[in-house]
């Protein structure tokens, strides 16, 4: 596995890399879940899934295939998406992640909506 990959904000050490190199279902969880973020126009949490969905997917398959890269376009701007807001019913959702949360705090933000 060699040295820790660094993607965007975040890092995933060696232990990280091999906890998830088998387990492509969970990089498919956060695709479901940036995509249901991205219909209802959820800018800030379709970016944080489309992020996790992005390091899992380039662990599991490589970073070289065609949905791999799109899954990196959409974390860097899920506005771009075709579906984007399809589903919003309002305008009241946030486009910023918060930073002033605990990763508790983060998790109840990202998921609980």
């Amino acid at each position: 596995m060699g040295k820790s990959k660094t993607f965007g904000n975040g890092q995933l050490t060696r232990a990280q890399e091999s906890e998830y190199a088998y387990k492509p279902q969970a990089s498919d969880a956060y695709c479901n879940a940036a995509r249901m973020a991205i219909l209802y126009g959820e800018k800030a949490r379709a970016s944080v899934f489309g992020r996790r969905a992005y390091i899992l997917k380039v662990i599991c398959m490589g970073e070289d295939r065609e949905d791999v890269q799109d899954i990196k376009g959409f974390m860097d701007n899920p506005t771009s998406h075709e579906e984007f807001g399809l589903l919003r019913e309002h305008n009241s959702f946030g486009d910023t992640v918060p930073k002033d949360l605990d990763k508790n705090d983060f998790e109840k933000w990202l998921w609980l909506r």
